[in-house]
């Protein structure tokens, strides 16, 4: 899997160099970095795919940031900032994410929080 996360982070990277205002670019940059265990490159990236997608810019684009941001912290066993971003986005209409957050087993840890739930349900 190594292999396949060093391959997946090249193809990101320059895709992040011709584009480095690409919030997904960023986060997915960071997923990879949270898979490894890098918690500070790993928060640097999701941090700065937040601040180029705050929840009032591109609704549905942003609120998938946020959500891939939750699960970064997820990833890194942060579960209390995982829930805080979370409780962000607890009164957005989230569509077809929640059908993914249900059946994701990334959200195992926090399945049970009651703003996982509410917004779950």
């Amino acid at each position: 899997m190594n292999q396949q996360l060093k391959a997946a982070e090249e193809f990101l990277q320059k895709m992040a160099n011709d584009n480095p205002i690409d919030a997904r670019i960023q986060m997915a940059l960071g997923a990879i970095h949270a898979l490894r265990g890098e918690k500070e490159a790993a928060l640097m990236r999701g941090k700065q795919a937040i601040a180029l997608y705050p929840l009032d810019k591109n609704k549905i684009t942003a609120q998938r940031v946020h959500i891939d941001f939750a699960k970064i912290y997820m990833r890194l066993g942060m579960k209390d900032e995982c829930i805080g971003v979370l409780e962000t986005l607890r009164d957005k209409p989230l569509g077809m994410e929640v059908g993914d957050m249900k059946t994701d087993k990334t959200w195992d840890p926090v399945r049970d929080h009651p703003t996982f739930k509410a917004i779950i349900d």
